[in-house]
């Protein structure tokens, strides 16, 4: 009798016990740290050449560089009169630094970016891809222009070949011959040095694309109404929808850029860190090592080595954005 008073006793001191217990719920988080830089502009644009050697650009004419994977960043002041708006940049190595201005066009540095010179031929390029330290690409308008001296001088490869090309939009080419462009309208590829391009796939305002080989890339736009990051592997013949306001769980977290490590893609964009560690098919809004949403509106990522991410604040659409700060992500 007592044995059985006493059982009785266990289960209801268990049952008490499981009611009041609190649901755990896995928060999935990430190390982001902060660099206070001092600027009160707007950063436009980022490119690494390196894990070690990145640069940013920014909307009064300065140019910030680190050697550290961001850990510290060096500020020079290209235009002392702070007018120019830095729109496009290109780091195809630690020695060559090139960058496109609103008014003083096509600007350059060949040696890491202790000096930069200016007064070559204008060029207003929406769009640059260097793959190597003399041989590059720029798009402006339908237009695609090619150098092969470091920028000095800029030949016409085609024009007005395609349709709509240039309105915020980028190309990528992977070697001399075979390059991916993309714009308002389509994505499109050339396998003769841009000589020519074939229509792939129907894209709206495409904001940015990326290859990491030959066949495999990933798309920031809208292809049918659905809004996100795609992916193709068949070389832009086809593209799958992996991210978008519809497979997002209920929540809508946007995303402005992308960059990728492998399987591991790290995108950003308002209040979100949105990360795949399977090559997009499963991505998860990341928290802080503290578990708390960071409220940053970011605008562009990108990726400096092992699981390192480095991002940079819009400064545009909300007043209280904090201005001039370079965060960095670590991805566990």
């Amino acid at each position: 009798m007592m044995n059985r008073k006493y059982s009785i006793f266990l289960i209801c001191t268990v049952l008490l016990f499981n009611s009041c217990k609190k649901e755990e719920r896995f928060i999935p988080t990430i190390k982001v740290s902060v660099i206070e830089t001092g600027l009160d502009e707007q950063f436009t644009a980022m490119s690494f050449a390196n894990p070690n050697f990145g640069i940013i650009t920014t909307s009064k004419g300065k140019v910030l560089k680190t050697t550290n994977q961001g850990a510290s960043w060096n500020i020079t002041s290209v235009d002392p009169a702070e007018s120019e708006f830095f729109q496009t940049l290109a780091t195809p190595s630690d020695k060559s630094i090139y960058i496109i201005g609103e008014n003083m066009g096509f600007i350059r540095s060949l040696d890491g970016g202790n000096t930069y010179s200016s007064g070559i031929p204008f060029y207003n390029f929406k769009s640059m891809s260097f793959i190597n330290d003399s041989v590059g690409f720029g798009g402006s308008s339908s237009s695609i222009y090619k150098t092969t001296d470091r920028g000095s001088t800029f030949t016409l490869v085609s024009a007005s070949s395609l349709n709509s090309l240039f309105g915020d939009a980028t190309i990528k080419f992977l070697n001399d011959t075979l390059g991916f462009a993309s714009g308002m309208d389509y994505v499109y590829r050339t396998t003769d040095g841009g000589l020519t391009f074939d229509k792939k796939t129907y894209f709206l305002a495409v904001r940015t694309m990326k290859f990491i080989s030959s066949t495999t890339g990933y798309a920031l736009g809208n292809i049918s109404g659905n809004t996100g990051l795609f992916k193709t592997t068949n070389a832009g013949e086809t593209w799958q929808h992996i991210y978008g306001s519809s497979n997002s769980e209920g929540e809508d977290y946007s995303i402005f850029d992308f960059d990728i490590n492998g399987n591991v893609i790290c995108g950003v964009g308002y209040y979100s860190i949105m990360i795949s560690k399977d090559g997009g098919n499963n991505f998860t809004n990341h928290f802080n090592q503290e578990g708390e949403t960071v409220f940053v509106e970011f605008k562009k990522v990108r990726h400096v080595g092992n699981n390192k991410f480095i991002a940079f604040d819009s400064n545009i659409l909300n007043s209280f954005t904090p201005k001039g700060k370079i965060y960095t992500i670590e991805i566990p």
